[in-house]
């Protein structure tokens, strides 16, 4: 208990220069790191010819020209440079707050700490460093904030992927329990080798041979993390109960006490980082010692640092809970589906989901052996109609004759001459995902269009590809018909021709809709399908959202809209903080 009162008042006494040190690190990559490395990236990509990076073309960036490929490894390279900087200067400045100093003391002995440190930089201990921040122990990655990180993500629907599948579920909670082994047993070299200068193999050893007694060191690292998450929580609690009270009132003073608890909850939650990393920091820097002394505080410097945070903080919370959002994302159900109504891409389901009125319903077309076009997502027919065959392979009356199971569901294919006449005779909209393989005719867009394009632009249905080459052909062909281009993740901002692009929603960043909106294009997201994700779509502006439960998230979107629940968006803020523990 004499400890944790003794970290509680540290972070106290040391609040203005945690938020000094997070502040510089954050605007530095925030204002200063990401125009510069979007800025590079997107020039060299220019320089291949490309107009996007994804998985498809991504040799032909790196090796076309081959200077072009060097730089953008370069450029990698330099982007784990400043993510290694930036996490050594958070545990400089960690160290260095368990001094004495006052605050000047204390920014001139992190800048010297740091700068001697980078001097000392080795291609080994940034790898090591990074490796175990990003691998073995990614939490403290992402509670970071490392920019690097963030762009390492795995999709959600990949991950989603995993989880549904019983085997690979079981291999990836074996592959945590491992790392998680690694991670306590590698711990104490993470200071010897940003802090000793020891080599990374010497610094393994010696660690190594510290932590024989796993199970005991990682109860402990649990204990650390829980009583700093339970203090967290408890005024998380208090707030909720105040401002359960405050909803009551009139709403200008609901507002008020909103506001005033997502300062305090902002400023509560760098107190937990800096208790967590402090926490780390003793642990592993054996023989460290919290210690202060409340007559090195200069109250100027002090009252200027926390005051600009609270005039930041309040900024952002009036932006969060003002903001009009007059313009919700258009809901659009995901093959055609929703909540398990039926078989994806079949006219029975569209029967049921249209009643609920999305603005669009998501297919996908794949090209016959007539070249005929049927709605199929899958190339290969075994998952749905049990057929061990392509699209290619059958004629259109062919596949017409076959029935494809889903979800309980028995019922025909569907040919898309179908589905657009009753998708009309229901005035519903469609996202028409053309689906390309090697096997197609070479006409066969213009075939689509000269039979189909009348239809989708007097409807005004929306086409979409995951190959860009669809795109540009049909752009060629018919510049009026609206087309997105589908990215499975951002890197790279593309481009191109394309209305507007499809992303996978958890890629999705602030920085790439801004870039968005400045050339007038727009962004879908796939595929969300619970309360919080939908409502962080909102908050980012999507102009649509991919859903497989269209009630749910149009549930979501009308609340949204009326903004009118702060203890429900409080609350929203507090999971999106928290979303990296």
């Amino acid at each position: 208990m004499k400890t944790i009162k003794q970290e509680l008042r540290l972070i106290y006494h040391q609040l203005d220069k945690l938020l000094l040190l997070f502040g510089i690190v954050f605007t530095f990559i925030e204002w200063f790191w990401l125009p510069i490395n979007g800025f590079l990236a997107e020039k060299l990509l220019a320089q291949t010819g490309n107009l996007y990076l994804s998985y498809n073309n991504i040799w032909q960036v790196l090796t076309k020209p081959w200077w072009v490929g060097a730089a953008l490894v370069g450029l990698l390279f330099l982007n784990l440079v400043i993510s290694y900087g930036h996490m050594l200067l958070i545990f400089v400045g960690i160290r260095a707050l368990l001094s004495e100093e006052g605050l000047r003391a204390y920014c001139q002995r992190v800048f010297s700490d740091w700068w001697a440190l980078v001097q000392e930089i080795r291609p080994s201990k940034v790898v090591f460093c990074l490796f175990y921040l990003l691998v073995l122990f990614p939490f403290w990655g992402r509670l970071l904030h490392l920019y690097f990180f963030n762009k390492l993500l795995i999709p959600q629907f990949i991950l989603d992927y995993w989880r549904s599948n019983y085997y690979l579920a079981i291999l990836l909670l074996l592959a945590g329990l491992m790392f998680a082994y690694l991670g306590i047993r590698l711990m104490f070299a993470l200071p010897l080798v940003l802090f000793d200068n020891q080599s990374v193999r010497r610094a393994v050893t010696l660690s190594w041979a510290k932590t024989s007694q796993v199970w005991g060191i990682g109860w402990r690292l649990l204990g650390m993390y829980v009583t700093a998450l339970f203090t967290f929580f408890l005024l998380i609690l208090g707030t909720v109960l105040v401002q359960l009270l405050a909803d009551r009132g009139p709403e200008q003073f609901s507002f008020l006490v909103a506001v005033a608890h997502y300062v305090l909850i902002k400023l509560a939650w760098y107190a937990l980082v800096g208790l967590l990393l402090v926490r780390f920091v003793t642990f592993v820097q054996e023989g460290e010692k919290i210690s202060y002394r409340n007559n090195s505080l200069n109250h100027g410097f002090r009252f200027l640092i926390l005051g600009t945070a609270l005039v930041l903080f309040s900024a952002q919370a009036m932006s969060y809970y003002l903001h009009p959002y007059e313009d919700m994302p258009k809901t659009i159900s995901h093959r055609g589906v929703t909540d398990a109504n039926g078989v994806q891409n079949t006219l029975a389901a569209l029967e049921k989901t249209a009643r609920l009125r999305p603005d669009y319903v998501e297919i996908d077309v794949q090209e016959t052996k007539d070249g005929q076009f049927v709605l199929m997502h899958d190339r290969n027919l075994k998952a749905l109609a049990g057929v061990d065959g392509e699209t290619h392979d059958f004629t259109l009356a062919e596949l017409q004759g076959m029935q494809v199971s889903e979800n309980g569901y028995r019922s025909p294919v569907s040919s898309l001459d179908d589905y657009l006449v009753r998708a009309g005779q229901l005035n519903q909209k469609l996202l028409i995902e053309i689906k390309s393989n090697s096997r197609d005719s070479p006409e066969m867009i213009r075939h689509f269009l000269q039979k189909y394009g009348q239809d989708i632009r007097q409807r005004k249905h929306l086409i979409q590809s995951l190959d860009y080459r669809v795109v540009e052909q049909v752009k060629a062909i018919d510049r009026k018909l609206a087309v997105y281009f589908i990215l499975p993740y951002t890197s790279i901002f593309p481009r191109t021709q394309a209305d507007g692009y499809v992303m996978e929603y958890s890629s999705l960043t602030l920085d790439f809709m801004n870039k968005l909106r400045s050339q007038e294009k727009q962004a879908l997201a796939w595929t969300a399908n619970d309360e919080e994700t939908v409502e962080r779509l909102v908050t980012m502006e999507v102009d649509g959202i991919i859903t497989d439960r269209l009630a749910e998230t149009q549930r979501v979107l009308r609340d949204s809209s009326q903004r009118k629940n702060y203890l429900a968006l409080m609350l929203r803020f507090v999971a999106e903080l928290t979303a990296a523990i």
